[in-house]
């Protein structure tokens, strides 16, 4: 996740989905790689209910990475 290829579409207080990282922000970090990685970043797919999906009643909710293969396992991506 360390490219920020993705939005969360819920809130999450972890400090990578949330941006705390003092002066660099994700979508910075993110435009150095980002020109390299191909549309759709080449099948993966993030879904992010890292702190439930529109219920606050979940505290041990995960999110998942789906499409992961040996292809598309890139520092692009």
């Amino acid at each position: 996740f360390a490219e920020f290829r993705f939005r969360t579409v819920t809130p999450c207080r972890a400090p990578v989905a949330s941006g705390r990282f003092g002066d660099r922000s994700p979508s910075k970090y993110g435009t150095r790689v980002r020109p390299s990685a191909p549309a759709g970043a080449d099948g993966l797919t993030l879904v992010p209910y890292f702190e439930g999906e529109r219920s606050p009643n979940l505290p041990d909710a995960t999110g998942a990475l789906h499409g992961v293969t040996v292809r598309n396992l890139n520092s692009a991506n």
